[in-house]
């Protein structure tokens, strides 16, 4: 028996084929539905890791794009880092840059 997406029919059970691009969006995600394990090696979470297990995280030496906290996290950069102009850095929480 197919299934349906909307009214349209689908294959049943229903694959990645059956979903239109970009349709799973991060609202509709539960909490902790994706852990860092699922996410693609390169993702940028703050840099690229070097070494055995990845031992050594890197990262870039500019901000050139905004960057707001949630407020419910805290962060540090290990400088020196510089911001682009008219970049803006939002951070309600803590951020130490060292």
């Amino acid at each position: 028996m197919a299934g349906y997406l909307g009214t349209k029919p689908t294959r049943s059970p229903l694959t990645t084929a059956d979903l239109a691009d970009n349709i799973v969006t991060n609202p509709k995600l539960a909490d902790n539905a994706v852990g860092t394990a699922e996410l693609v090696d390169g993702l940028e979470l703050g840099g690229p890791s070097l070494g055995t297990n990845h031992i050594i995280r890197t990262n870039a030496l500019s901000i050139t794009s905004p960057v707001t906290f949630a407020g419910t996290e805290n962060g540090v950069t290990y400088g020196p880092i510089t911001v682009t102009a008219l970049v803006t850095v939002t951070s309600p929480s803590v951020w130490h840059i060292q």
